[in-house]
C-alpha cells in the first residue's frame, strides 16, 4: 500500500457528507485468505477496522473477462443516458468531461451480469465482513473513466443512498489491469477507519453539510490515513464500507472500466420522514423506480433490491 501526493490530499476540501451464453463456472480461486473465495480473521479484522480491504484473484480472470464482454454490451444501450447524467451531476458543458459514466443496474438488463451481481460468493464475502446473516443486492454499476476524465471526488456511498443503516458495502471489482497509482493508475485510494469518525459529523455536521463545505479544509484529519491497494489484476478487487470516504485520481493514460456491486444488510429500512438530511441525489437513477413504492421508514423489501443466497462453507 502506498499514500497519494498532496494533489490528491487537496482533494479532501470535502463534500463527503455534504449531500452530495452464461459465465463460466465460478473457479476454484484462492484468495488472499486461502481457500476459493473464503476470507481469513486477519481479513475480516482489517475491513472491520480500516474500513477497506483488497482480495487479489477472488475471481478468475477468464469469469471477468466474460463479465466484461457482456457489460461492453448492455453498456451500448445506456450510454446516452450516461453522459446526460455526467452533464447534469458535474455541472459540465457538452464539451467537458466529468469524473466518470455511470451505467447503472446492467444485472437488470442481462441474465448474465445478474448472476454475476447475485454471486452466493460475493453474498456470502458481504455477509462475513459486515457480520449479518443475510444480504440483498442494493446495485451495480459500471464505473467508465475515460481519458482525460477528472478526479472523482472524496465521498461516502451511503450518503447517496435513502438507507438508515450502516450495514451497506461495495465491491470495486477492475474489468482491466490497473497500474500502479504512481505510474498513472486510477484505482480508489481509501481514508482508514474514516468509516468509523463519528466525531466528524457530529462535532462539524455544519461545516460539512452547509454551502460553504468546499471550504472545509480535512486534510491535517486525515493526511497520515490515506492509503490504496496498488496496482489491481483482472480477477482482483477492493471492498469498501458505505461510510468509507474514498476518491480515484483523474485519469491522463487509458480508459478504465470498473464494475461495482453493492449489498445491504436484510432487514436494514429507507430513511424516515424528518432526516436532518436527504441523500446526494447523484444515484437516484438507481433507486428511484423501486423506493416509490414503499413508505419512508419501511423495511427495504423489493424484487429489485434481492435477498442473495450466500455461499456457506
Amino acid at each position: 500500500m502506498g499514500a497519494p501526493g498532496g494533489a490528491a490530499l487537496a482533494g479532501l476540501l470535502l463534500l463527503l457528507l455534504a449531500g452530495r451464453g452464461g459465465f463460466h463456472a465460478f473457479s476454484s480461486v484462492a484468495t488472499a485468505g486461502g481457500a476459493a473465495g473464503s476470507l481469513s480473521l486477519p481479513e475480516v479484522l482489517s475491513f472491520e477496522r480500516r474500513g477497506h480491504l483488497a482480495l487479489r484473484q477472488f475471481f478468475a480472470p477468464e469469469d471477468v473477462a466474460s463479465l466484461k464482454a457482456e457489460l461492453l454490451r448492455t453498456m451500448e444501450t445506456t450510454r446516452e443516458e450516461a453522459k446526460l447524467h455526467a452533464i447534469m451531476m458535474n455541472d459540465a458543458e457538452v464539451e467537458e468531461l466529468a469524473p466518470f459514466l455511470q451505467h447503472f443496474n446492467p444485472w437488470r438488463r442481462s441474465e448474465k451480469v445478474a448472476e454475476f451481481a447475485r454471486s452466493p460468493r460475493l453474498a456470502e464475502a458481504a455477509c462475513r465482513l459486515l457480520n449479518v446473516e443475510s444480504v440483498r443486492l442494493y446495485q451495480d454499476c459500471v464505473f467508465e473513466k475515460r481519458v482525460g476524465d477528472d478526479c472523482t471526488n472524496w465521498h461516502s456511498d451511503l450518503t447517496m443512498a435513502p438507507l438508515d443503516t450502516n450495514e451497506f458495502l461495495t465491491f470495486w471489482i477492475p474489468l482491466d489491469y490497473v497500474l500502479h497509482p504512481d505510474d498513472g493508475g486510477t484505482g480508489l485510494h481509501f481514508v482508514d477507519r474514516s468509516h468509523r469518525d463519528f466525531a466528524l459529523s457530529f462535532w462539524h455536521g455544519d461545516k460539512i453539510r452547509g454551502d460553504d463545505a468546499g471550504d472545509f479544509d480535512l486534510s491535517e484529519r486525515y493526511e497520515e490515513r490515506v492509503e490504496h491497494h496498488g496496482d489491481m489484476q483482472v480477477g482482483d478487487l477492493t471492498v469498501h464500507h458505505g461510510w468509507c470516504l474514498h476518491f480515484a485520481p483523474e485519469n491522463e493514460v487509458e480508459e478504465r472500466l470498473a464494475y461495482t456491486v453493492s449489498f445491504v444488510a436484510d432487514g436494514a429500512r429507507l430513511l424516515p420522514k424528518g432526516v436532518a438530511n436527504a441523500p446526494d441525489n447523484e444515484d437516484a437513477p438507481s433507486y428511484e423506480d423501486w423506493v416509490k413504492e414503499l413508505e419512508p421508514g419501511a423495511l427495504v423489501d423489493h424484487d429489485l433490491v434481492p435477498v442473495v443466497p450466500r455461499e456457506r462453507k
